[in-house]
């Protein structure tokens, strides 16, 4: 089952560490606390346009740029 968090981000760190708790990759390297968690079903989340870590960051950022610069 899935779901939606809709949350207010109030920092950059804030924002890229959300994007990294729900990337495919980095989720293979953790250990998560929770026992319920299957691993083996990681690969069915979806996926953010197909991008790694660093470019989703990337494009974070640059886009958090872009609206400061026009506000």
């Amino acid at each position: 089952m899935s779901s939606v968090n809709w949350q207010k981000v109030k920092s950059t760190s804030q924002g890229k560490a959300q994007i990294k708790h729900n990337d495919k990759e980095e989720r293979y390297k953790t250990n998560h606390e929770n026992p319920d968690i299957d691993k083996t079903k990681t690969s069915l989340n979806l996926e953010f346009q197909g991008r790694d870590h660093k470019a989703k960051c990337d494009a974070y950022d640059s886009r958090v740029e872009f609206c400061k610069s026009n506000m």
